[in-house]
């Protein structure tokens, strides 16, 4: 939990690194939660795991705001050919949902930041 904790500290100071792993471990609590919850009003359902797999996908997807990156990692760490559909359905829904809430994605303002930067120094050398 501390590593959570530590990694929402990083992202709001504004610093790269430590966001992608904390991001699929973040889903997949959020999932095998979620999943918990429905095995416990539905016996019949799909297992808890199951749920916590296709979290670690859509938390990933809305994050990075890269629902075919996310679906493949997720889909390479499996290989469970049931889940592609369920899968592929939460990632897609996960971020247009994002999307609709904040356009950047976690890594937009890192990857604007230097883009800035070295678009004044060319301006200033006449470029």
């Amino acid at each position: 939990m501390a590593n959570v904790f530590a990694t929402v500290a990083t992202a709001a100071s504004g610093a790269v690194g430590g966001v992608f792993t904390p991001t699929i471990f973040v889903g997949a609590l959020l999932g095998l939660i979620a999943g918990s919850v429905v095995h416990a009003l539905w016996p019949g359902s799909s297992l808890p795991v199951v749920y916590a797999v296709v979290g670690m996908g859509t938390f990933l997807a809305a994050t990075t705001h890269a629902p075919l990156m996310s679906f493949l990692i997720v889909f390479e760490m499996t290989l469970e050919y049931q889940l592609v559909p369920a899968l592929m359905l939460a990632c897609l829904t996960a971020y247009h949902v994002s999307r609709a809430i904040r356009p950047e994605s976690i890594y937009h303002e890192a990857l604007h930041r230097g883009t800035a930067i070295e678009e004044g120094a060319y301006t200033a050398r006449g470029g």
